[in-house]
């Protein structure tokens, strides 16, 4: 992703909508929000949810699946995205 689209902002109560895709199985986690999703090869996956809080938050990848095992931790690289919730 282009590096001016790596802050995505969006209203305090806001419905967001983020769709994912990747070459590899990874796991992208939204800090703050504590959601995590499974994103496999080939496969679209959508993350949705109210923005309640407001702030800054950042989504990393862990590489390998979120539930059932261990993934290993991508946060020494920078995050994928970062997500501001400004106030209305």
């Amino acid at each position: 992703m282009p590096r001016e689209q790596r802050v995505l902002r969006v209203l305090h109560e806001s419905q967001v909508r983020i769709e994912w895709s990747s070459d590899r199985v990874m796991t992208v986690h939204l800090e703050g929000y504590d959601i995590s999703l499974t994103v496999r090869p080939g496969v679209s996956t959508v993350m949705e949810f109210k923005a309640f809080a407001s702030g800054r938050f950042s989504v990393h990848a862990h590489e390998g699946q979120a539930r059932g095992g261990s993934s290993t931790h991508a946060h020494g690289r920078s995050a994928l995205l970062r997500l501001e919730v400004h106030p209305q």
